[in-house]
């Protein structure tokens, strides 16, 4: 069985999954679908900068700390990629972007500093990852959300979870240099993140990634994508934010950038 493609202007393909039989990818008034048997399971083509996801769809990735909807790299290759694209995802965690890849009929390269599973390879993005220069037509950043959820995802010193606020951000700065020299030019990123308040201090992480990613390559886009369930809920903080002045993190930003020729 021939792998699946992106249906594109309300084309579909026949698709197949080892594990899964076959089912069909298309888009029915605007949105993607994919059916088996009697089973529809939407995900959503976004066409407006809201990405508003229930919950995360359990064939992309596992659960692991900080995972996200793979409905986010879906919509993402869906309007920045075409199939046959590269896609590298340096901060792999359970994989999500390699499920969305293989779903989707888009090559993948996905590397971790703690592998969860074979096919993401070991690598320490701050060191670079084992790839050519300008191989990539996107490449998917989803880093921790600086010490939001230290000692969730390994005890290695580089570990961005681990890092001071000043030591993190110089960290988004290689992550940006490595980003740019794998990417081809017009090829995309996309940097998800989310603000951080901690000990009273707002610290916007969006805001600095923005500006920090901007000196290389350029926005095209902004993204807002809601939490259903935020880390604060999550973790019992509830009771103590439900004070005036206090507000819970509800969402992420979505920021996409584009290699433009010198």
């Amino acid at each position: 069985m021939p792998p699946e493609s992106v249906a594109r202007d309300g084309r579909y393909l026949v698709g197949g999954n080892p594990l899964e039989g076959c089912y069909l990818l298309h888009v029915i008034e605007g949105f993607l679908v994919r059916e088996r048997a009697s089973r529809v399971v939407k995900a959503e083509l976004q066409h407006r900068n809201i990405w508003d996801f229930q919950a995360c769809d359990p064939s992309y990735g596992s659960p692991y700390p900080g995972r996200i909807p793979g409905q986010i790299v879906t919509n993402l290759l869906c309007h920045y990629t075409e199939p046959g694209a590269l896609i590298i995802d340096p901060m792999a965690g359970s994989g999500t972007t390699v499920d969305v890849c293989r779903r989707l009929d888009r090559r993948v390269e996905a590397f971790d500093i703690r592998p969860a599973r074979s096919e993401i390879c070991r690598a320490d993005v701050l060191q670079g990852v084992p790839l050519p220069s300008g191989c990539a037509d996107f490449v998917f950043l989803d880093p921790p959300y600086w010490d939001m959820k230290r000692g969730c995802y390994s005890a290695e010193p580089t570990d961005l979870s681990q890092l001071s606020y000043e030591a993190f951000l110089g960290a988004l700065e290689s992550l940006r240099d490595e980003t740019y020299r794998l990417l081809k030019v017009d090829g995309c990123c996309a940097l998800l993140i989310s603000s951080r308040k901690k000990h009273g201090t707002y610290y916007d992480l969006a805001f600095e990634g923005f500006n920090i990613f901007r000196k290389v390559l350029s926005p095209i886009e902004r993204i807002c994508v809601p939490y259903h369930y935020s880390y604060s809920e999550t973790t019992g903080e509830w009771a103590s934010w439900r004070a005036p002045g206090k507000l819970l993190r509800a969402f992420r930003d979505l920021m996409v950038f584009v290699k433009a020729a010198n």
